[in-house]
């Protein structure tokens, strides 16, 4: 009998009370799952796209939006691109681990275009070109499609270019 009951405690398992874990606190930072038209919708719609044009991640509550050091000072000192903060904390916990390292705030430029693109949805239209215009098209092509940066743009229009003639 004692034997049958590890056996059917290991088998099916046991019945526990369920205790919530989840708090307020502990979702703050995820946002709903369907679109919303509250108020906390709309910030964590903006947060989230601002986490992600600041090259993190949308939400990690465990390694924070810059949790490889490495790669979150390579990013700002080397590609000189902006890193976006969570709060005042992870700013100062990144700049802590590199002493003498501080980051300067992003200039107004850089500040604008997030703002335009994460808060106010503002963005480039496409042109419509003749289809005689092959770097016309391509442009507006590279305008729609946001995995192409407009450095890679500049580049691959650049060799197209060079392969057209005069």
């Amino acid at each position: 009998p004692e034997e049958q009951e590890v056996i059917n405690r290991m088998e099916q398992g046991v019945v526990t009370a369920y205790v919530p874990t989840v708090t307020a606190e502990s979702l703050a930072g995820y946002g709903p799952a369907l679109a919303s038209d509250a108020a906390v919708a709309k910030m964590e719609s903006a947060m989230r796209a601002m986490r992600i044009l600041g090259g993190g991640r949308p939400f990690d509550p465990v390694t924070t939006v810059t949790g490889d050091i490495r790669e979150a000072v390579k990013r700002y000192s080397h590609e000189k691109k902006p890193l976006f903060f969570s709060s005042k904390e992870e700013k100062e916990w990144l700049e802590s681990c590199r002493p003498g390292f501080r980051f300067k705030p992003a200039e107004d430029a850089t500040k604008q275009a997030v703002l335009d693109a994460a808060v106010l949805g503002k963005y480039e239209k496409p042109q419509f070109v003749d289809v005689s215009n092959v770097m016309g098209t391509l442009a507006n092509y590279h305008s729609r499609e946001p995995t192409y940066l407009p450095s890679d743009s500049q580049a691959f229009m650049a060799k197209v270019r060079e392969l057209l003639p005069a």
